[in-house]
């Protein structure tokens, strides 16, 4: 990426129109004027739908849906299983295993976008290869070189995503394009570089069966006999796809920002934004979902002062705003559309999108906006707007509206959500110090099940069936562990409570102190159910499971304090600190911002158990 591609980009995006922010040399986007409350930040008629790219739409193409229908074939059920068998240590089910499908079809298929941007600046469309006659039915082919989109019905879309696509970096921001031994030096032994390892394997392993599926079904003729015929930078096919899966996943926006009536569709199937997932979707099937309560009859606020302007070439025009995102504080986001799409919420048996097309749950990328980076807390709104000129013709577009003034030469942000550093360094490369939105997840309890046997103590048996029963009461999530002969409870997070009431505070406004602890009371409830002895005592948490918690924490907590200093230098290939790029550097702050933030809550979570564990003997119910 040069800066003259951010440039280029800059310039096809406004239009000609006026345009109040700036990229720096360092990737800075800064105010070129003083903006209000209620300004538009970017373009003055906000970002062209043209310019999104919307893996809807890239998977309705033919590489993309070949990709899709070759992964059917011959069997979708087979392939389907061989593909969630790459998903390690995960459950999954059909609805997951398929967006996992179209996510790799989609960065597949971006990759090789990029790949084309490259080629048309070294001379032109991508090169084709000499056609050949299909030994199958005798029909002449073109075996290969096939552009990833076809844009011969719109030029004006493939200049902004060829500009947009040579404007991003080079180097993808999460550990995943991390070289193996920089990612071990800065997480090894700790849960996140677990994760990322099997997130590595996973996506690997997902990509080798869909090239496998596609010269199965002779799938490769698209591609020019490789599967696919790119490299960006030189660095290889699969390095290729996981820049791509790296700028989509750190890039990505809602895609019912372009698509309303998907509002509707997701609030009804009850999908909604999951900050602790990368933003995939809950698909919980509760039609009471907040995102259905929050779209339903509500009103876009009124920063926004939709009104007739003139546009570029004079003509007379009006726009109005039909979904809004408004994000701030440590919330999620409020969404909201206009009476315009009252229309919707009329019939409960509405058929939108009741068969959604592939892609409908991944994110779109929306070019310039993506630039912007994180503040926690920040207030921002993102709005999906029409605008209907006098001559009856429709235009939609993306807009930032500013929802603090700010001076000229500040720097203007966006805010990814409420996200803890185990999120934010996990998909986007970086972590926030002293973040207070951080959890500690994956503490898992147990209860051991009793031996099948006609010698079994009765009474034992009718204590594990109460447990069962009240854990299924209490929706406390648990599952039977085969290997071990226990019902595993979990898994259970640590965070601070005391946030869910707190919607407008910053970061550095809230301290622990403030808070109403960090053990959830699920947590608490399981620590019952692994207590109850009795049936008619009930669950009850006494000193023996605060004693076994207290273990576990301090166990978690003994393996990062065990990450300081040079014990954290497990591989021979540590690097030493002099010569550490300003961008290893950056991913080592990063590192310790979240390892210290696990130990804070860990501490926490610590002195909260041991407050319980009073020297007496009455149990704590």
């Amino acid at each position: 990426m040069t800066h003259n591609h951010v440039e280029d980009m800059i310039c096809m995006l406004s239009q000609g129109n006026e345009i109040n922010l700036a990229v720096e040399e360092s990737r800075r986007v800064v105010a070129t004027r003083s903006l209000e409350r209620g300004d538009i930040i970017g373009p003055a008629t906000g970002i062209p739908i043209e310019a999104v790219i919307d893996p809807v739409h890239v998977l309705q193409d033919e590489v993309g849906r070949t990709i899709l229908e070759c992964c059917r074939w011959p069997s979708k059920k087979d392939f389907l299983q061989n593909f969630a068998n790459t998903s390690v240590g995960i459950e999954t089910d059909e609805a997951m295993i398929k967006r996992q499908l179209e996510e790799m079809a989609f960065w597949i298929t971006l990759a090789g976008m990029a790949n084309d941007a490259y080629l048309r600046t070294e001379g032109g469309e991508p090169k084709r290869k000499k056609r050949r006659m299909d030994e199958k039915n005798g029909a002449d082919n073109d075996n290969g070189g096939r552009r990833a989109i076809d844009y011969s019905d719109n030029p004006k879309c493939r200049q902004i995503h060829d500009a947009y696509l040579l404007s991003l970096p080079r180097e993808g921001p999460d550990p995943c394009c991390w070289t193996y031994s920089n990612r071990a030096q800065l997480l090894f032994g700790t849960p996140l570089f677990d994760q990322i390892s099997n997130t590595y394997q996973r996506t690997k392993e997902q990509y080798e069966q869909i090239s496998e599926a596609l010269r199965a079904c002779d799938g490769e003729r698209l591609f020019n006999g490789s599967i696919p015929p790119f490299s960006i930078d030189g660095r290889g096919v699969f390095p290729s796809v996981l820049w791509a899966r790296s700028m989509h996943q750190s890039r990505s926006f809602p895609r019912s920002l372009v698509d309303e009536e998907g509002v509707w569709w997701m609030g009804r199937k009850g999908i909604v934004p999951n900050h602790s997932t990368n933003n995939q979707p809950d698909t919980s099937t509760t039609t009471e979902s907040p995102l259905f309560k929050q779209v339903v009859g509500v009103p876009i606020e009124e920063i926004h002062d939709d009104s007739k302007h003139e546009n570029n070439d004079g003509v007379d025009s009006a726009t109005t705003t039909i979904v809004s995102y408004r994000l701030g504080g440590f919330s999620a986001p409020i969404i909201r559309i206009s009476e315009r799409s009252k229309r919707h919420q009329e019939a409960d048996n509405h058929n939108v999108h009741q068969h959604p097309p592939p892609g409908y749950t991944l994110g779109i990328m929306l070019p310039l906006f993506d630039m912007l980076d994180h503040k926690p807390g920040h207030a921002v709104q993102w709005e999906s707007a029409i605008t209907i000129t006098s001559d009856e013709q429709q235009q939609q577009s993306i807009r930032f509206r500013c929802c603090d003034p700010q001076k000229q030469g500040e720097t203007i942000y966006n805010n990814y959500g409420p996200k803890g550093n185990s999120e934010l360094l996990s998909t986007y490369g970086f972590a926030v110090k002293n973040n207070i939105l951080d959890s500690v997840d994956g503490i898992m309890l147990g209860i051991k099940v009793p031996v099948s046997t006609d010698s079994i103590d009765s009474q034992q048996q009718q204590v594990f069936n109460a447990q069962m029963s009240f854990l299924k009461e209490n929706n406390v999530s648990h599952r039977f562990d085969t290997k071990g002969g226990v019902i595993l409870l979990g898994p259970f997070s640590l965070y601070r409570k005391g946030l869910q009431d707190a919607t407008s505070c910053k970061n550095d406004d809230f301290a622990d102190n403030d808070l109403t602890g960090v053990i959830p009371n699920d947590l608490y409830q399981a620590l019952g159910v692994i207590g109850l002895e009795t049936l008619e005592e009930g669950p009850v948490m006494s000193l023996d499971e605060m004693e076994m918690f207290h273990a576990v924490l301090k166990k978690k907590l003994d393996g990062f304090d065990h990450l300081t200093g040079s014990e954290t230098t497990v591989t021979q290939t540590k690097i030493e600190e002099d010569v550490f790029t300003e961008t290893e550097r950056a991913r080592k702050q990063s590192a310790e911002a979240y390892k210290d933030g696990q130990r804070a809550l860990l501490c926490l979570a610590i002195q909260e158990i041991e407050s319980l564990m009073i020297p007496h003997d009455e149990d704590v119910e």
